[in-house]
């Protein structure tokens, strides 16, 4: 294999929407970073690097994607391309400083970053060699003290194909960063083919001066309320959730995950549309709401649960075209404390509640949001939730054809991690089934434990949006069919069926 390095020169975003027209935005304006030379992390990036520092710096925090092109491919233009696309955004070409123990992210040059070329032609399965780099690119951890936080590369597989790929450290990018980074990367290689000089939007900032403006009104407006909101909110959640584990949690989790595709019919997905219409929201919240029953049902005597979400930090038009670590991992909490056997559709108001309250609470960091729950730490799982959940709404950028004159599509390497002990994936294109695939901590669940998860959601989420008014407990995780054939099992097993 021969290398030739060539050098480079939301989750609830409907509800955000609502808010934008209604004319709130952030409580406060953009101000720009007075230091070019450094710049500080904003306080969800400091969490992430020193989470990332005591978990020993591993690969959990990379984030990376994978194509397949054919056709005839310019080489040179996605060169030059991609150049355009680390010089805009200062966030892909950041390494941290420590300063008095202090992290700082400083700005280097565009030529830091590389793209690396591969030639495994003639190799005697060059697609299967692909997914081998493709494997190992995704697995080097990053020592962002000394190389910026974004890797590339390109390998020639044959005539007119290609696989190229990129690494990003979760620090400098998120879901929404990569359809920026593969939409600027696509208008650029257009462009360039064409002998034509790209068209992109103006960026009025970079990540940096975001981190600088977050912190510099970090003491302002409104803190009080935000420490009180979420006192309120995290006071019942428990230390950990009860979940139907095979095992016990190791001392240091690996983050090796497995996966099941998850799917939501369309006559159910279409219920969950209209229930969320019905409740001025999005199908984000009653596929929460369904997710956050189960969890209860898993956990008797359990009150509050709470569930990772991502929320959109790009609160302003200012923000929007920036590539960086934007999203928040905040908890949204069902807490039934208050009531004795609650339906559905009492859930779905609560959960509503909730991804409001959060986003209107955003700004305070979940470092300080962990705090208040006065859990004590426990490096085995993630302080306050342990399960994450994620509905993506509309398409994706993802079209075969992103790359001008070139069919692109993801290479699928089969690696998988996760931080968490579950996570749910979803996407809703607005028509049509709701797909997605839970990830599970192999550690903790076998797959035909995380299997039977899936199952239970399935069924709890289509039997609760076909009668939002039935109380959560007389809802059953197993249709007839489902609980027949376990019952059949038990009675041939225990010798009560004979042949």
């Amino acid at each position: 294999m021969s290398i030739n390095p060539v050098s480079l020169s939301s989750p609830e975003a409907n509800l955000l929407l609502q808010r934008r027209l209604s004319g709130e935005h952030s409580r406060y304006g953009v101000v720009a970073s007075d230091d070019e030379a450094r710049k500080p992390l904003s306080s969800d990036q400091r969490r992430l690097w020193f989470l990332a520092e005591a978990n020993g710096g591993g690969a959990e925090y990379n984030v990376d994607a994978a194509y397949r092109l054919r056709g005839p491919l310019a080489v040179d233009a996605l060169v030059e391309a991609l150049r355009l696309v680390v010089t805009r955004h200062q966030a892909l070409r950041s390494r941290i400083v420590i300063i008095d123990r202090e992290p700082f992210q400083v700005v280097e040059d565009p030529a830091t970053v590389v793209l690396n070329r591969y030639d495994l032609s003639d190799r005697p399965d060059p697609a299967a060699a692909a997914i081998d780099l493709a494997r190992h690119e995704a697995g080097r951890r990053f020592d962002l003290t000394r190389v910026p936080p974004l890797r590339a590369w390109l390998a020639r597989l044959g005539h007119d194909h290609h696989a190229f790929g990129v690494t990003v450290h979760h620090l400098a990018f998120d879901r929404e960063s990569l359809e920026i980074f593969k939409s600027e990367l696509s208008a650029a290689y257009a462009a360039i083919t064409q002998g034509l000089a790209p068209k992109l939007p103006q960026l009025l900032g970079q990540f940096g001066d975001f981190a600088a403006w977050e912190r510099r009104h970090a003491d302002q407006g409104g803190r009080a309320s935000d420490l009180s909101y979420w006192r309120e909110r995290v006071g019942n959640v428990p230390a950990a959730l009860q979940l139907p584990t095979d095992r016990e949690r190791p001392n240091r989790p690996s983050h090796v995950a497995g996966e099941i595709a998850v799917r939501v019919p369309d006559d159910v997905a279409n219920r969950v549309r209209a229930l969320a219409a019905s409740h001025r929201t999005t199908s984000f919240v009653p596929a929460l709401a369904g997710f956050q029953a189960l969890l209860l049902r898993y956990s008797p005597g359990t009150r509050a649960v709470a569930v990772g979400c991502p929320f959109n930090a790009r609160t302003r038009v200012e923000f929007e075209p920036l590539i960086g670590f934007f999203v928040r991992s905040l908890p949204v909490v069902a807490d039934l404390s208050d009531a004795r056997d609650p339906d559905f559709h009492q859930l779905v108001t609560a959960c509503r509640e909730a991804m409001l309250g959060a986003h209107e609470h955003q700004e305070l960091p979940l470092s300080e949001i962990v705090g208040l729950a006065g859990a004590p730490r426990d490096l085995r799982h993630n302080p306050i939730f342990q399960v994450w959940f994620d509905l993506a709404a509309g398409g994706s950028a993802g079209v075969r054809n992103w790359l001008a004159g070139l069919d692109v599509q993801p290479l699928r390497t089969g690696s998988v991690r996760t931080r968490f002990d579950l996570e749910m994936h979803l996407t809703d294109l607005g028509t049509g089934p709701m797909t997605g695939r839970l990830l599970y901590a192999t550690e903790l669940f076998d797959a035909g434990t995380a299997e039977e998860i899936v199952q239970h959601y399935q069924h709890l989420l289509a039997e609760a949006v076909r009668d939002p008014d039935v109380r959560l407990s007389q809802i059953a995780l197993l249709s007839d069919k489902e609980r027949d054939e376990i019952v059949n099992q038990w009675s041939v097993g225990a010798g009560g069926v004979t042949s």
